[in-house]
């Protein structure tokens, strides 16, 4: 028994086990994510400087989320999953012990990119393990699995972040999630065994890299399955960045009623995915997408006609986006299983390339919302467009599957 490794062959038989650890991971970066949120406004105190500075430290999260898989995702094909599990851990850790001892706004921004580009891989690790461990509709399954622990995220990291910035301040929100990480960090190293069956020596090379990203990246059913992805997170964005508008400004919601909202439409993220595990069993991936596509297609629809009818009433909002948000739910998850189900020997640089494009992408479908007026017409017309674009590009990508699966050979 190798120091560190319970034998792989005692472990392996439970691998839902094992993909817990690297869910575990993930969900740190969640919490990194979402759970300093409501110390925003006394940070900025803390810290001498404006709402509009400290809001950037997202930002800047989401740039190391975005270029760490590209950046590490080769590696993990070189060297295995469970040591870049535990170096994404270590960075991780590293950039949250310096945001709690930030005594400046740069020296935070700074942590918070490092934290980024920790914790980001860990997310890709995640569903390249999952790839490791599961193949077809139990790939698909497990990922709904995954998704529903990335969906309880956001739902419990600002209640959390909350209670403690009411009781101990701010700092104590990254005290918490470091201790968090450390945990994780140490039952990865005892129990995590190498899920990789094979070592790529070759990946880390720049012109292989360059070329095995090329390869992942000109596929057009990947491409499909990540256009289908980022319509959908940049659609919650385009949501989450014009509702406490219309909702708090329009409708005059309080920030405690918007905050029931947005725990309602969160629990439907959460209802979504946890169907979809069942779903799964019953149904192909590609219909799952469809079911989803049809909820979020009609609920874009039927509150366009209601902004349309003047319909003043904010469960013309809220109720269309319960369903846009249910039909999400069946996508994402169902778009990442397919988008990784042909590379089987380079799940590393697929999942890589899939959680940053996804990230990127969403970035700048969400930015949009920043530039259209802050009403249910506009809302439910960009719903629309991003509706109609996933469904182009999952239809293009059924087509290409469909030939892909006729040209292999059968079976020996």
């Amino acid at each position: 028994m190798e120091w560190g490794i319970i034998s792989f062959k005692n472990t392996i038989k439970k691998p839902w086990l094992i993909i817990l650890l690297p869910i575990s991971l993930a969900v740190s970066g969640l919490l990194c994510t979402d759970m300093f949120v409501p110390s925003l406004p006394y940070m900025a105190v803390d810290l001498n400087t404006t709402i509009h500075i400290v809001k950037s430290s997202i930002t800047f999260y989401f740039l190391g989320l975005g270029i760490s898989p590209l950046l590490f995702g080769p590696y993990s094909d070189r060297f295995g999953r469970r040591k870049m599990l535990l170096f994404s851990a270590s960075v991780g850790l590293i950039g949250t012990i310096f945001a709690i001892f930030s005594g400046s706004m740069t020296s935070f921004l700074l942590a918070r990119c490092v934290q980024g580009i920790g914790l980001g891989m860990a997310v890709a690790l995640t569903r390249t393990i999952a790839r490791d461990l599961y193949q077809g509709t139990k790939l698909a399954e497990v990922a709904s699995v995954i998704s529903l622990c990335v969906a309880l995220g956001p739902a419990i990291a600002p209640v959390l972040g909350g209670y403690i910035q009411h009781s101990l301040g701010w700092r104590y929100i990254f005290i918490a999630i470091s201790g968090y990480i450390a945990i994780v960090t140490a039952l990865i190293f005892i129990w995590m065994p190498e899920t990789a069956k094979t070592l790529d020596r070759k990946a880390t090379k720049f012109k292989v890299a360059v070329a095995n990203y090329k390869k992942v990246m000109s596929n057009s059913a990947f491409m499909g399955f990540v256009i289908c992805s980022c319509m959908t997170v940049g659609s919650t964005l385009i949501y989450f960045t014009l509702s406490p508008f219309i909702l708090q400004v329009t409708y005059h919601f309080t920030p405690v009623q918007y905050g029931w909202v947005a725990a309602a439409i969160t629990f439907m993220t959460v209802l979504s995915r946890g169907i979809n595990v069942a779903l799964v069993r019953q149904f192909s991936a590609k219909q799952c997408i469809q079911f989803g596509l049809v909820f979020m297609s009609l609920s874009a629809i039927i509150m366009l006609v209601l902004g349309l009818m003047s319909v003043h009433s904010p469960f013309s909002l809220i109720l269309p986006m319960m369903l846009f948000i249910l039909g999400a739910g069946f996508i994402l998850s169902n778009a990442l299983s397919g988008a990784l189900q042909p590379f089987h020997n380079m799940a590393g640089v697929a999942a890589a390339s899939f959680s940053s494009l996804q990230m990127l992408g969403a970035f700048v479908v969400g930015s949009v919302a920043s530039f259209i007026p802050n009403n249910i017409i506009s809302l439910s017309v960009m719903l629309l467009c991003t509706s109609s674009i996933a469904w182009i590009a999952s239809t293009q990508t059924d087509k290409k599957v469909l030939k892909a699966k006729q040209l292999s050979p059968s079976p020996s």
